[in-house]
């Protein structure tokens, strides 16, 4: 039986001692944004101060106008993202841990995850329709290749001499996965993951602003096309929080 335990590189968590800076210069931006335009030195019709858009958030989610929207983005966004890390994460730890999978098929990957995701809307409008379902599956591709290679490099960057340390001690092949190989790829899966947040939030807007009338994308879009920029500027800031939480 496997009876040490090998340490791993861990993701350094966000500093405590950089939040204060990081308020501070949201301070200085928001202040900075509400007066250029209030002395004149910026259009507020091109530029609405943040008091303005704050207003008009407000305002949108007490009519539920906004919370409607948000509603149809989150499911999309659940499903398209649940799906893609679900078939994502095994994926990747498989292509980390068999050789010859991995040198089939990551050329391929990597060849579509340079390719812009959205080039993929049009084919997925006439396979599925003008829907929901084209709009997941868009979603999921913008979240799929980031965990796959996360989770692939997570696994690669294993130690070969802590892998000779368990067959010394008579891992099985089962024990080295669980206590060696899982261990060491975890945070490398955790930062795919939360960076496929972003990406995945790349995908509501471009599915939502085509073929829809709800979702933060169309409302958005549909805000832009009625020069209605307070509105615009709301629906970037509902984009933003997702990225800032994770």
């Amino acid at each position: 039986m496997l009876s040490t335990k090998p340490s791993i590189a861990h993701i350094s968590p966000r500093k405590d001692s950089a939040t204060p800076w990081f308020f501070l210069s949201l301070l200085g931006f928001v202040a900075v944004w509400e007066l250029l335009p209030r002395i004149g030195l910026i259009s507020p019709r091109l530029v609405p101060p943040p008091t303005e858009v704050l207003a008009r958030l407000l305002g949108d989610f007490k009519s539920g106008q906004l919370l409607w929207h948000l509603r149809s983005s989150a499911a999309e966004f659940a499903i398209g993202y649940l799906t893609a890390a679900l078939v994502g994460v095994p994926l990747g730890l498989l292509l980390g841990t068999i050789p010859w999978l991995d040198a089939a098929i990551s050329p391929y990957l990597i060849s579509l995850y340079a390719m812009p995701s959205q080039a993929w809307f049009p084919l997925l409008i006439i396979w599925f329709g003008i829907g929901a379902t084209s709009r997941i599956i868009l979603i999921g591709l913008f979240v799929l290749f980031t965990v796959v290679l996360n989770a692939r490099a997570g696994v690669r960057s294993v130690d070969p001499s802590l892998r000779k340390v368990g067959y010394v001690f008579g891992a099985t092949p089962l024990e080295t996965l669980l206590k060696i190989t899982l261990p060491s790829a975890i945070p490398y899966v955790v930062v795919g993951l939360r960076l496929a947040v972003g990406r995945g939030i790349i995908g509501v807007f471009l599915a939502e602003m085509v073929g829809t009338f709800q979702g933060i994308g169309f409302y958005v879009f549909r805000a832009g096309t009625d020069f209605q920029l307070d509105r615009v500027f709301a629906g970037l800031i509902v984009l933003l929080g997702p990225s800032l939480l994770v």
